[in-house]
């Protein structure tokens, strides 16, 4: 399985997001994408999974289709102007799976409550969406990912603006996910964080300066100002 990026162009209000990028994502691979705001990084995300359609080139999915890869946006928030509960939220993970006639067989339900449990949530499963801080509604989010059976997890820049323990939940998928050798590819803006626990980085400034080892990136050649 891979995620091909085949000469990839996106304009944007007239602006170029990204120019001729080309990329290869291995499924077992884990890459941090790196570079300056506007530098087209959310928009590669958002192109990958089909969410915007390149003005030129394509994205190939190798082996695989779109319900096996799993994306959490940027500072993702929730429409709450209906009742939801914690439990209801990880449960539309699912929705691939779930026939809305029948619910959640045993198997569903016990997915939803390990994975409340592993990002520490499984005493809030029964409170309300509307309820919760910010670092808890990250944590419930990232809860839905993990519901899935996914190969590829999509996140951008999931650590900005939470809490130490989100923070924390966080940084122990991306550990569960290299062991389990799941494809990562993450928008990350902290250096040390890619050092830790991204083998691979790509750096992005429209086009791609950088694809690689992450032990062979000297950060200092790519930060402006």
């Amino acid at each position: 399985m891979a995620i091909i990026v085949n000469d990839v162009t996106v304009k944007y209000k007239n602006k170029i997001s990204l120019e001729h990028v080309n990329l290869v994502f291995e499924n077992n691979e884990q890459w941090a994408v790196y570079g300056p705001n506007g530098a087209g990084k959310s928009t590669l995300l958002k192109t990958i999974i089909g969410l915007i359609n390149p003005d030129s080139g394509q994205v190939d999915l190798v082996n695989l289709d779109q319900s096996q890869i799993t994306y959490l946006a940027q500072n993702s928030t929730v429409n709450v102007a209906e009742p939801l509960s914690v439990f209801e939220l990880v449960a539309l993970g699912l929705w691939y799976e779930i026939s809305f006639y029948k619910g959640l067989n045993v198997e569903q339900k016990e997915r939803v409550c390990t994975a409340l449990s592993q990002v520490g949530l499984i005493d809030l499963a029964d409170k309300q969406v509307s309820e919760l801080s910010r670092g808890q509604l990250q944590r419930v989010l990232f809860a839905r990912l993990l519901v899935q059976k996914a190969d590829y997890f999509l996140l951008d820049e999931p650590f900005n603006a939470v809490d130490y323990d989100t923070t924390i939940q966080l940084l122990d998928f991306l550990s569960q996910a290299k062991a389990n050798q799941k494809g990562l590819i993450v928008v990350v803006h902290d250096q040390e964080i890619i050092q830790e626990y991204f083998p691979n980085t790509v750096i992005l400034d429209v086009n791609v300066r950088y694809q690689g080892p992450t032990s062979l990136v000297d950060f200092k050649l790519f930060d402006k100002g």
